[in-house]
């Protein structure tokens, strides 16, 4: 079977590259609030930076590493458009090369398989594209809340912890918002491969979920991160 110069094995490694790609973070959420089988350990951090953050009268520190995120976001996002813009040059290039003639001028071609392939990896790009700029914003957001929060002495404890935990939901976005964007390259090297052969991309897709994963529970900042959290737990 042949779909839009796309073999049936073509469709099935396309299926298994989008369920992949598109249903990882949903399960790792899920997995790391109803099972604890996923390192859920930065959440804890954030909140207990964002408490410490409302009993500190100099914030300097604070708005420096929200700096850092935003200028590494920045970069990222930077160099994106550069790899959205040449790939769409060259589809434009392979589409030209391949134009129907004048007297055609409205007839509209099947893509081939290259192009739809070539596509993809402009799709997963420009979607890590948009997480960066999105983190970027919310980072702003972040950063304006750190700058209005009241002086610790207008705090009783309750009301440190409800403002802490709505600063760190605010800052966990703008790491969640990052690592789709981070996971995006890893995935547009996956897709990259299908250029070559769709078993490739198959292989490829599957090797960069289990490198993710086994990064995300089994590394040893992984294992660090979890650690500090039940020590500060004590």
């Amino acid at each position: 079977m042949v779909f839009w110069s796309l073999t049936a094995l073509d469709l099935a490694a396309l299926a298994l590259f989008v369920g992949c790609w598109l249903g990882y973070a949903p399960v790792v959420g899920w997995s790391s609030s109803r099972h604890q089988v996923i390192a859920s350990a930065r959440g804890d951090h954030r909140r207990a930076w964002m408490f410490e953050l409302l009993g500190r009268e100099v914030k300097i520190a604070d708005a420096t590493i929200i700096g850092q995120i935003m200028s590494t976001a920045s970069f990222f996002a930077s160099t994106t458009v550069i790899l959205v813009g040449a790939l769409i040059g060259v589809l434009a290039t392979i589409g030209h090369a391949a134009a129907p003639a004048p007297s055609a001028w409205l007839a509209i071609d099947e893509p081939s398989a290259i192009e739809i392939k070539l596509a993809l990896v402009v799709v997963v790009a420009a979607f890590a594209f948009q997480s960066f700029t999105w983190a970027i914003r919310q980072a702003n957001f972040a950063a304006i809340a750190m700058g209005a929060a009241p002086p610790a002495e207008q705090l009783d404890e309750d009301r440190r912890r409800r403002l802490a935990d709505h600063m760190a939901t605010i800052v966990t976005s703008v790491g969640d918002s990052y690592d789709s964007g981070i996971r995006s390259y890893y995935f547009a090297l996956a897709a990259v491969t299908w250029v070559v052969s769709p078993i490739l991309m198959i292989l490829a897709t599957v090797g960069v979920v289990a490198l993710m994963l086994h990064r995300l529970t089994h590394s040893r900042t992984a294992v660090a991160l979890d650690d500090i959290a039940r020590v500060r737990a004590g």
